[in-house]
């Protein structure tokens, strides 16, 4: 059900042309993958859309928002090496 809603509101931030909403969208909906069954392909997806939406905004709670999620897809994923350099970055 809430997945619906992160979808609806995606379709919506799209239709308004809006990419700071855009980019919140996105890390809800990382968040919800993260939270809901740790789907690493789909984290690592939304969390660089938001990192590359924060970038061009600059805008820095959204950067820290996709560096929280880029840091949680290594140790999901058992890499704990790679989680150095996403924390690092």
């Amino acid at each position: 059900m809430i997945w619906s809603y992160l979808q609806e509101a995606e379709g919506l931030a799209r239709t308004l042309d809006d990419p700071r909403r855009l980019g919140w969208v996105s890390a809800y909906m990382g968040g919800h993958h993260l939270h809901t069954g740790a789907h690493v392909t789909e984290v690592r997806t939304f969390a660089q859309r938001v990192e590359a939406i924060a970038e061009r905004l600059g805008d820095v709670p959204l950067r820290i928002a996709a560096q929280y999620y880029l840091t949680a897809v290594p140790n999901l994923s058992g890499d704990y090496c790679g989680q150095k350099v996403s924390a690092g970055n």
